[in-house]
């Protein structure tokens, strides 16, 4: 996968970034924004990875993902891949969702991925955090948060969605 610089914007990815570890073209990925749980020792060695191999293009900052200090419509997308199951509660997701909605620019993007349970999800997950999104309430949950355009797929065994932030 490659990453091509878009027009203008900067981009929010909270959580554990792993697309990030495949091919990224030099000077091509647009700004990015990592958030990471505090004394998560692995997804802070991933952050030193990302700052090594991507160097000025990415910032890091480790943080709480549901409480960002991040200022108001900052960024033009936020992209969550398979991190929400991570979070411990359905509250704390809407906190995250709010979060997002506070720090995308009006109309702003909004767009993610999220495993759904399976026997072999749930023997992963058996010592870790796994509270998996309930596509059957996302779309009202996001609602509720401030965005709109919301679109929930699941037919891929997975859940996916896209969402905008309302405009201001």
């Amino acid at each position: 996968m490659r990453y091509r610089r878009q027009p203008a914007g900067r981009v929010l990815a909270p959580g554990k970034p792993r697309d990030l570890q495949r091919e990224a073209e030099p000077g091509g990925l647009p700004p990015l924004i990592v958030g990471s749980p505090p004394g998560a020792r692995a997804v802070r060695g991933l952050a030193s990875r990302l700052r090594a191999e991507l160097g000025s293009l990415v910032t890091v900052l480790d943080g709480d993902a549901t409480n960002m200090a991040l200022g108001t419509a900052t960024f033009s997308a936020v992209a969550c891949f398979t991190m929400l199951h991570h979070l411990p509660s359905s509250a704390a997701q809407d906190r995250l969702f709010a979060e997002v909605a506070r720090v995308l620019v009006p109309g702003g993007v909004f767009a993610g991925t999220d495993s759904q349970p399976s026997w072999r999800f749930r023997l992963i997950h058996l010592a870790d955090t796994c509270n998996p999104v309930d596509p059957g309430t996302l779309a009202a949950r996001l609602a509720v948060a401030g965005f709109g355009q919301i679109k929930i797929d699941t037919s891929h065994g997975a859940v996916s969605f896209v969402a905008h932030a309302a405009a201001g």
